[in-house]
């Protein structure tokens, strides 16, 4: 899979001195939340990425060809008790929503080069916390990316009578297949029909 990018970004990789930074944008039902690896704050254009440091990490971004689904893990070890407040909340205000991570590189002076490129593109969905200790915790969310959500479009998994109907008027081939679904029927054993 090949990554578009500028050439202010591919003039910043080509450098001698290249920073490497993460911007992740989060979308919550309260808001989008926006984050960067980097230990201090970073406005680009007119968005500021709060910054997190060692405190937070983004897991591998994968990337398939065949569309099967792929998951990253964003990591934050020293929980501040906003983020906390989000992650014991209720699920509807981060599962299935918005989740992407951009990449932006620097130069030796640490002023970013060209626009940040977009590396995950994809929807949260759950999250775990782990307690190390007291005062001492993680909070992990789990984020995906699929060609094919089944959990959004669970209708797209079989075709219905009425999807056919809408495609072949007056074809009956799938008029008892819900039926046939919902109350399976036992067939007769083969030794049974050879008696």
């Amino acid at each position: 899979m090949t990554v578009t990018t500028n050439t202010g970004f591919d003039t910043a990789a080509a450098a001698p001195a290249v920073g490497v930074l993460e911007l992740i944008e989060l979308d919550f039902t309260s808001g989008t939340l926006y984050l960067t690896t980097w230990p201090v704050d970073v406005t680009i254009g007119a968005q500021t990425y709060t910054g997190i440091g060692a405190v937070g990490s983004v897991g591998e971004i994968k990337e398939s060809e065949d569309g099967l689904t792929q998951t990253m893990q964003l990591v934050l070890s020293q929980v501040n008790s906003s983020y906390l407040a989000l992650a014991l909340g209720n699920v509807s205000t981060y599962q299935g929503r918005g989740a992407r991570v951009k990449l932006a590189l620097t130069d030796a002076n640490l002023v970013i080069q060209g626009s940040p490129v977009l590396r995950f593109s994809g929807f949260m969905d759950k999250i775990s916390i782990k307690r190390a200790g007291q005062n001492v915790g993680q909070i992990t969310l789990e984020c995906s990316i699929g060609g094919y959500d089944v959990r959004r479009t669970p209708t797209g998994l079989r075709m219905n009578d009425t999807q056919h109907q809408s495609r072949q008027p007056g074809e009956l081939g799938f008029t008892y297949i819900a039926s046939l679904i919902a109350q399976p029927q036992l067939w007769l054993s083969k030794r049974f029909q050879t008696k």
